[in-house]
């Protein structure tokens, strides 16, 4: 699968889009677009390297394209991130609900 990332001509939002649809729209004014004629910035095989991309694209245009060149990757903040905030267990201890009795209810309320 290839990964494009397009921009709109319209309100020059960036996107990623997968494959090479015959149309698609933007995420952020709706305007539908013959593929074919969206200014493509990078294809490639990796969605990750999309990604990468469009957002050094958007960190550039706002100002902050050295900040963002001393970050570490797309794929690393993403991990950081999910390592940042509270897990389950301890958001419902602090809420005063009993971790392990939620879960047991919910799987009773599913059948397992």
């Amino acid at each position: 699968m290839s990964y494009a990332v397009v921009g709109c001509s319209d309100c020059n939002a960036l996107w990623v889009v997968a494959g090479r649809p015959e149309t698609t729209s933007c995420p952020r004014c709706e305007t539908r677009h013959q593929f074919g004629t969206l200014k493509q910035f990078v294809t490639t095989d990796d969605e990750d390297h999309a990604r990468e991309v469009r957002a050094s694209i958007l960190a550039n245009k706002a100002g902050y394209g050295e900040a963002f060149a001393d970050m570490d990757g797309f794929t690393a903040l993403g991990a950081d991130a999910m390592a940042a905030g509270i897990d389950d267990d301890d958001y419902l201890d602090a809420a005063g609900v009993d971790a392990a009795e939620a879960a047991a209810a919910g799987e009773r309320a599913e059948g397992t």
